[in-house]
């Protein structure tokens, strides 16, 4: 699964919550496996656990090899 901005951010699905109903239709959507998207809430969960990434703050993802 490829997702970003995470929709579990303030910049991902969940920004019109937080920024207006301007952004309530500003996202795409793709049909994911239930499993898949299961195994991947649960792995997203636990890097920002492990990271220890609060509500609101700020975190910089980095894509390589």
């Amino acid at each position: 699964m490829r997702e970003y901005p995470f929709a579990s951010t303030a910049e991902g699905a969940a920004r019109y919550k937080y920024e207006g109903d301007e952004f309530r239709d500003d996202f795409s959507v793709r049909y994911i496996d239930s499993k898949e998207n299961q195994e991947a809430g649960t792995r997203l969960g636990a890097w920002y656990q492990d990271d220890r990434i609060l509500n609101w703050e700020a975190f910089t993802v980095t894509i390589g090899d």
